[in-house]
């Protein structure tokens, strides 16, 4: 019993003696981390660096009692010892931002009022972070003693970004200072609150009629709460200060269904602002008020015809038919197109002809636009069209409704194609040739390869040129071994 008696007070002192060693090993060791960051090698710095982080998240950690407030004495230590290198004490209010307690804000508050401005910086963030009524106070002490306005804004907004509820009566104070610095942080720090009360507080400041300083900061704070009614929402919409600003008044009245929607989406519409009108037609299109929409294409900026033709799903498609039509009427190229494009899904018999004639304008981009259209039109007016135009007596009709092949699945097109091929007439052969380069597989080769047999030395010569130019990719080697030879 004796034995084992002294063997436990034996290993209780042995623990005692070793407790200060190792609090002094971990004193060592951030001296050592803080020596190194004098190393001019940027690789030693980056790993003091990565050390005093870790070093500060160990001594920290929940596990310890009272750690964060050990390291942040521990830490202000070496930030107050001239001798300690400038690169260390920067990473070491860095740090202090992450943990620091509040025994370190009268520290953080007189390197913030000193001259070294980045220094002031990172104490200031520091400051801002440090949890308790301390460093809220002396975050307040340098907004009052510091002059220039570029750093009380730093200050104003430092303390904002607390985000502490007992600092809203300041700023709602703020907000009727004379001091427009004041005033538009406190805007900003209302705003970043994100209370009832603090909207409120917003809301009230601009029915006040605030100063021309903040009131462009007030409108889009106001715009944006919650809280705001609609009455304010209706003077922000009618009167507001910004296109911005009244674009988003707008939108949340007519979004909540407000009774006046239809007239201010009218007055929008046919109103001067080119950005709110584009809000105007959007809304109307997506809240099911096509009506006051279609009524206004004659006065429809590029823009304008553009955001209705990629909403025409929104119309009846008679309606959404004639404003693609409209669409061709005017002078810019991108409206015309988009207007073509639309008339490949809304188009009808009716607007056939226009989509077709398209197809060899002198425009590029109309020419493809007439493309997609062909290719997506519907089955029950185009098929019949273009069956029309390829029994045509007129031959610059039954060019076109060969062209019209290239770009539109149709049955029997392959059929119709060699009909033509096989006739007489050589400027409908070499036609239907070049529409059959664009689809022909090797068996509609093969045909071509033995008609060379009966047909004319000008149509021969024709189908060995597209023989040439298309069996190369689309034939077997044993055929393009023949069309070598030819």
């Amino acid at each position: 019993m004796k034995r084992t008696n002294r063997f436990f007070l034996f290993l209780l002192l042995t623990i005692g003696l070793q407790a200060p060693a190792w609090s002094m090993h971990n004193h060592y060791r951030l001296s050592d981390i803080v020596d190194r960051f004098e190393d001019a090698d940027p690789a030693v710095q980056y790993e003091a660096r990565r050390e005093l982080a870790a070093y500060v998240a160990d001594a920290s950690a929940p596990s310890n009692k009272d750690g964060a407030e050990n390291v942040t004495k521990e830490l202000l230590g070496y930030l107050t010892d001239r001798e300690v290198h400038r690169e260390a004490k920067k990473y070491i209010l860095r740090d202090l931002a992450r943990v620091g307690t509040e025994s370190a804000a009268e520290r953080m508050y007189r390197i913030v009022m000193g001259r070294d401005e980045e220094m002031a910086e990172l104490a200031r963030q520091a400051l801002s972070q440090i949890p308790g009524q301390k460093a809220t106070d002396y975050i307040k002490r340098a907004v009052d003693r510091t002059r220039d306005d570029a750093k009380r804004q730093l200050n104003i907004r430092a303390l904002a970004n607390r985000n502490d509820p007992g600092m809203l009566n300041y700023f709602i104070e703020g907000l009727s200072s004379s001091d427009d610095v004041m005033a538009k942080e406190s805007v900003y720090a209302l705003e970043r609150q994100g209370t009832p009360r603090a909207g409120h507080a917003l809301q009230d400041a601009y029915n006040r009629k605030p100063s021309k300083a903040i009131l462009l900061d007030l409108e889009r704070a106001v715009v944006a709460q919650v809280v705001t009614d609609d009455s304010t929402l209706l003077k922000i919409a009618t009167a507001g200060v910004s296109s911005a600003n009244k674009n988003a008044g707008l939108t949340r009245l007519v979004e909540s269904g407000h009774g006046n929607s239809n007239t201010l989406l009218e007055s929008a519409i046919t109103g001067p602002d080119v950005r709110l009108r584009s809000t105007a037609i959007r809304l109307a299109l997506e809240n099911g008020k096509p009506a006051l929409v279609e009524s206004q294409g004659k006065n429809f900026t590029v823009n304008d015809w553009l955001i209705v033709l990629a909403e025409l799903d929104a119309f009846d498609r008679v309606v959404a038919e004639n404003l693609a039509q409209q669409a061709l009427k005017h002078s810019d190229i991108s409206v015309r197109a988009t207007g073509l494009r639309a008339l490949g899904t809304y188009g009808s018999a009716k607007t056939a002809n226009m989509i077709l004639l398209y197809l060899n304008d002198k425009d590029k981009e109309l020419q493809m636009a007439a493309a997609y259209a062909i290719a997506r039109a519907s089955d029950s007016y185009m098929t019949g069209r273009v069956n029309r135009l390829l029994n045509s007596e007129v031959e610059e009709e039954i060019i076109l409704g060969l062209q019209v092949l290239a770009h539109r699945h149709q049955d029997n097109a392959k059929s119709k194609l060699f009909k033509f091929i096989n006739g007489e007439d050589p400027i409908l052969m070499r036609e239907a040739l070049k529409v059959l380069s664009t689809v022909a597989d090797e068996e509609d080769l093969y045909k071509l390869y033995i008609a060379l047999r009966r047909g004319s030395e000008e149509k021969q010569k024709m189908v060995i040129g597209l023989l040439k130019k298309v069996v190369p990719e689309v034939g077997s080697l044993d055929f393009q071994t023949k069309v070598k030879a030819l």
